[in-house]
């Protein structure tokens, strides 16, 4: 277990009555899985540590001209809700005409051009590519299920690709999938860590959630979940985020989750 910077050990993690856990929620995101942005196709996009695909989207949505500068962080943060929160039966051109008629409540014109179209749609094919299942996660949940862990996937994700990422080896082992887009929740509302909790049928305190980030983190433990912050391939939280979640328990792989977790009782 990481000891760094005076992080708690998440060794032998139990609730505050002494019952131990009987399900844990994963986030997908650099707790399960990463998505390796190296590739030409990225250094084109001009990436420069976005990530969010429609944030990438912004010159050929119209979204990016100085008349909106004011409205840019409002439009910014929908953008990135509206991603993983949609749920659109059609292709990238319908998902990206309701993200146009939803951006009317900020009073933004959102053009849906070809070229948003087609980006789009190069986007999530890249993705697919390129993304990748942490080494030691296969392993890690096939020991937690045999510990008895019923096992929650609870990511922010888009309906593109959720299929392809389930399909992965991690599915192998999850008995549930919380995809925000279907439940029309992100992280970090309390509304889905309580959607995530009643549809599993338990309390606060015997759900373990495992996440990269501190505020999602923070909203669970808000609400009573017991929480596990995961550091992948240092990836170093800011000075004041660190600051705001100094006595979360930390771990660097998901192995040793899998070493400081006592067996679940049948």
């Amino acid at each position: 277990m990481d000891t760094s910077n005076n992080a708690p050990s998440a060794h032998g993690m139990q609730t505050g009555g002494g019952q131990q856990h009987k399900a844990i929620g994963l986030d997908m995101w650099w707790t399960l899985a990463k998505i390796v942005r190296e590739s030409e196709f990225w250094n084109k996009a001009d990436v420069r540590g976005v990530v969010e695909p429609l944030l990438l989207l912004k010159t050929e949505l119209g979204l990016s001209i100085p008349a909106l500068a004011p409205k840019q962080e409002q439009i910014d943060a929908w953008l990135i809700y509206f991603w993983c929160t949609a749920y659109v039966k059609g292709d990238e051109k319908a998902f990206l005409e309701k993200l146009a008629q939803s951006l009317q409540f900020l009073e933004v014109d959102c053009k849906v051009t070809p070229a948003a179209i087609k980006k789009l749609k190069q986007i999530t094919t890249q993705e697919r590519k390129d993304f990748h299942v942490f080494a030691d996660v296969p392993r890690a949940l096939a020991a937690l299920k045999e510990q008895g862990y019923t096992l929650a996937l609870m990511p922010n994700q888009s309906q593109f690709n959720s299929e392809k990422y389930l399909g992965s080896v991690m599915g192998q082992d999850i008995d549930k999938v919380y995809w925000s887009y279907e439940l029309g929740l992100a992280k970090p509302e309390p509304a889905y860590f309580k959607a995530v909790l009643k549809d599993l049928g338990i309390k606060p305190e015997e759900f373990l959630f495992v996440d990269d980030q501190p505020l999602n983190l923070l909203a669970a433990r808000a609400l009573g979940i017991d929480v596990v912050r995961i550091e992948r391939e240092g990836r170093v939280l800011k000075p004041e985020l660190l600051a705001m979640v100094a006595d979360i328990p930390v771990i660097k792989t998901l192995s040793e989750l899998v070493e400081g977790l006592k067996p679940r009782r049948r």
